[in-house]
């Protein structure tokens, strides 16, 4: 899918079949890269189950027996009711043993006192991983499913279904602003019309910052050097957001200059910035509000 380096490799397979009455192509998908993530998280479920059953098996499994066999299956079965395996298995036995009878008197015995014996079930339970369980799991880690409508492989291959997903990442990432609490948690708007409105705004808001970073990254691509970020990042490929953050603490100050306010930058721009907005075809007295100025957005 991608010349990069470390990329993931993907398999796909597709079928038709019918869902609520209207046939579907479902497109199997595999990446190994999904696969290798999920192995590690299923090897800490694994893990975290077995402590689990550990503990259930310490709560419920009186260590030193039962005085009838029938007490110790019935404490297993109340185990086996109360834990969930999902990746392992119980294996468990009972065995007899005996045991002196604890004296009910005081004192040393008598040398001619006969010594009374008692018998025990004793419950020997024990963890086993389900390999059959696990291995299927793994196999399936990896595993995606997309569906289309799209029936003719001709008109939309597998794999073009599989690019258009892989494409709506981007989408994805730009539109997480829009989802943003910082943004959307609290809207002071109560006609309906107007939270519309500005969810309109927002879009173009979105919009406009996606043609700040695709202009920037495209001019990037003749520079040797990238832009620096916040946290002393040099990348040639910034995000419109961290290309914002550069410009979060510039400061512009009204100043009147007796017909009206004149804008000013008090510190003025770094070199860094100031480059930032070149790359992006803006002048550089966009901030002040120049009438030389040239537009943010240019055809």
């Amino acid at each position: 899918m991608t010349d990069k380096e470390g990329a993931a490799s993907y398999k796909i397979q597709s079928f038709v079949e019918e869902l609520e009455g209207k046939k579907y192509r479902f497109v199997v998908c595999h990446s190994d890269h999904l696969d290798e993530r999920k192995h590690k998280t299923i090897d800490k479920e694994v893990e975290a189950e077995a402590k689990e059953i550990e503990g259930e098996i310490k709560e419920h499994i009186v260590k030193e027996g039962y005085y009838c066999e029938a007490d110790a299956k019935s404490a297993v079965e109340k185990l086996l009711d109360q834990v969930n395996l999902k990746y392992h298995r119980i294996e468990y036995g009972i065995s007899v043993e005996e045991r002196d009878k604890k004296r009910s008197t005081r004192g040393r015995p008598k040398k001619c006192e006969e010594k009374e014996r008692e018998t025990f079930y004793k419950v020997e339970a024990r963890i086993v991983k389900n390999e059959d369980c696990i291995n299927k799991k793994r196999e399936e880690a990896g595993m995606f499913v997309l569906i289309s409508n799209v029936l003719d492989e001709e008109r939309l291959s597998c794999r073009e279904v599989l690019e258009e997903y892989k494409n709506q990442n981007s989408v994805e990432s730009t539109f997480r602003i829009l989802k943003d609490p910082y943004y959307v948690e609290e809207i002071f708007l109560k006609k309906p019309e107007r939270i519309e409105a500005f969810g309109y705004v927002m879009v173009i808001a979105v919009m406009l910052l996606n043609i700040v970073e695709r202009r920037i990254r495209k001019n990037l691509k003749y520079e040797k050097e990238g832009v620096a970020l916040q946290g002393r990042r040099i990348t040639l490929t910034p995000t419109g957001t961290a290309i914002l953050d550069v410009f979060e603490y510039v400061k512009v100050l009204a100043v009147a200059d007796g017909k009206g306010f004149q804008r000013v930058i008090p510190k003025g721009l770094t070199e860094n910035q100031k480059r930032i907005l070149k790359l992006c075809g803006v002048s550089e007295n966009i901030y002040v509000s120049s009438p030389n100025a040239l537009p943010a957005v240019q055809k």
